[in-house]
């Protein structure tokens, strides 16, 4: 008789955070859990949001604790820190495109009139993603881009090796709002070679945007009166 693997289920509500630092090019991810199957775990009041908006020294080094302190509520016995929705967007920077073999694929109109497929693999070591043991993980995937505005429409990234099988896919939408094409939803799903298979699907929603206000006044100093 065949043995059937136990199932296991978890519902999660984050926050999740897109900051890109005054003194930096890049932008960095955090989520930060606040209910775990229903229960609340922390009160909502969107910490890592006030944090960036108070920064100090220690600002980042805080939320990377706290991103840290929410992937320990991920199933499974993967350890993982690439289940982010934009992370294959970085992939395209100018900055890392010289890391990757880019080759063009077909018109995809299932994923929209103008939508293209962009392939891609990374070539350069050491690798932009990192395993166990600090070993090089390779990329590859494709991208379902808007040949007319530029808007990326869908992402994916794969990543294989004797370890694991990862695949992280991420679609797009248009915010009003915002004015920009935002996540709506992402897929993952991992094989370790151990067996089994982990898959889990997030979606995103009340999209705002946080900005910091800074302002200076320089006050000319008096000039003492003369006696």
């Amino acid at each position: 008789m065949a043995t059937i693997a136990p199932t296991q289920r978890r519902t999660l509500r984050s926050d999740f955070l897109l900051v890109k630092p005054a003194d930096s090019a890049d932008w960095f991810p955090f989520r930060d859990v606040y209910e775990v199957d229903g229960t609340v775990i922390r009160d909502r009041e969107g910490r890592l949001a006030r944090l960036f908006l108070k920064q100090t020294a220690t600002t980042m080094e805080q939320a990377r604790q706290i991103a840290n302190e929410s992937s320990r509520y991920n199933i499974g016995d993967v350890v993982r820190t690439i289940n982010n929705p934009v992370i294959a967007l970085a992939f395209l920077e100018r900055s890392y495109q010289s890391r990757f073999a880019f080759t063009m694929g077909k018109a995809d109109p299932a994923i929209g009139a103008n939508a293209w497929i962009l392939e891609y693999r990374e070539q350069q070591r050491p690798t932009l993603i990192r395993g166990i043991g600090d070993i090089d993980m390779p990329t590859r995937g494709r991208a379902w881009i808007d040949i007319e505005s530029g808007h990326v429409l869908k992402t994916e990234f794969l990543i294989e090796d004797a370890m694991i099988t990862a695949r992280v896919t991420t679609t797009f939408k248009a915010d009003a709002r915002l004015q920009i094409h935002v996540p709506a939803e992402m897929t993952e799903e991992y094989k370790p070679s151990s067996g089994g298979r982990i898959t889990g699907r997030a979606t995103y929603g009340r999209f705002r945007q946080f900005a910091v206000r800074t302002e200076e006044e320089i006050q000319k100093p008096e000039v003492p009166k003369d006696r």
